[in-house]
């Protein structure tokens, strides 16, 4: 069995960050949220039940060389409950990179959910 490098480990963190001149993978990534709260799978591509709010763009930090971090904030435009929330690569359709579901959270019109994904490679 071969050995990743920590080289390579802080290389691919790069990858994930479209800041501090890096030649990441993606310009921008995008949070979503959903109401589905069905397991989460590693051949999902998308969001179970995304709802109608516009995906927002994140900010894209790295915490550590091999740690990215992406938050975002997405506001309600009516009531329902939240309880998926994804990482994207497009703001329409795209590849979902993380999904995690939570108990649900009832919001409103005008509630605010941030969300932060810490992705750790090691």
């Amino acid at each position: 069995m071969a050995t990743l490098t920590t080289a390579a480990l802080e290389r691919f963190t790069d990858y994930l960050d479209p800041g501090a001149g890096n030649v990441a993978l993606e310009a921008d990534w995008y949070m979503a949220w959903g109401t589905s709260t069905q397991a989460e799978s590693v051949g999902e591509t998308a969001l179970i039940a995304e709802a109608a709010e516009t995906r927002v763009t994140t900010t894209a930090t790295q915490a550590t060389a091999t740690q990215n971090q992406h938050v975002g904030s997405i506001t309600a435009t009516g009531s329902k409950t939240i309880a998926e929330i994804g990482l994207l690569t497009a703001s329409t359709s795209g590849t979902l990179i993380i999904r995690h579901v939570f108990t649900g959270v009832p919001v409103v019109a005008d509630d605010v959910i941030q969300g932060t994904f810490t992705i750790t490679h090691s």
